[in-house]
C-alpha cells in the first residue's frame, strides 16, 4: 500500500492542519487583544461623571428598613452631594463602580468571544425598568472602541480586517 504525499515529501494533510494551527493561534491572539481594547474602552466610559439628578444621601433597605448609607462632608462641615447619577440617554454614571468591575469577555469557542457584563443592572442601565429610564451604554462603548479594536486586530493579524 501506498502512501499519499505532497511534492514537498511531507504526508498529506500534515501542511494544511499546521497552517490552519497558526493562523488559529494568530486569531486568539487578535481575538484576546480586542476584547481587551473593548473592555478598556467600556470601563473609561462607565467612569465619566453624571449630569442628572444629585442624591445627598443614599439611601438603602438594611434588614426591612431605610438606613442612610452615606453622605460626604468636607473639612467645613458642609455636606457634600454623594452622588450625580446620568440623565436618562447618557451612559450610566459611576457610583460604588459595580457595573465597571463587572466588565469582561470570555472566550466560548475556538475564536469565539463573548463582550458584556455580568451583572443584572447592566442590563436595567441598557434597557431601563418601569421607574428608570433607559442609560444606553452597550452600542456606544462599541462606537467608542471601533478604531481601537481594528487597530488591535490589524497590528496581530498584520493586515486590514
Amino acid at each position: 500500500m501506498s502512501k499519499v504525499t505532497t511534492l514537498s515529501g511531507r504526508p498529506f494533510g500534515e501542511a494544511p492542519i499546521r497552517a490552519v494551527a497558526i493562523f488559529t493561534a494568530r486569531g486568539v491572539r487578535a481575538g484576546n487583544a480586542a476584547s481587551g481594547e473593548w473592555v478598556r474602552k467600556t470601563k473609561l466610559l462607565l467612569s465619566q461623571r453624571g449630569h442628572g439628578r444629585v442624591y445627598d444621601k443614599i439611601i438603602r433597605m438594611r434588614r426591612g428598613r431605610p438606613q442612610i448609607v452615606r453622605t460626604k462632608k468636607h473639612p467645613d462641615g458642609v455636606p457634600r452631594p454623594s452622588h450625580q447619577a446620568s440623565a436618562p440617554g447618557e451612559v450610566p454614571a459611576r457610583d460604588e463602580g459595580n457595573l465597571v468591575r463587572s466588565i469582561g469577555f470570555e472566550k466560548i469557542g475556538p475564536l469565539t468571544w463573548r463582550w458584556g457584563s455580568g451583572s443584572i443592572v447592566a442590563l436595567y442601565m441598557e434597557r431601563g425598568t418601569r421607574r428608570i429610564k433607559p442609560r444606553p451604554w452597550m452600542q456606544r462603548s462599541l462606537s467608542a472602541a471601533g478604531p481601537a479594536i481594528r487597530l488591535a486586530l490589524r497590528r496581530v493579524l498584520g493586515s486590514s480586517p
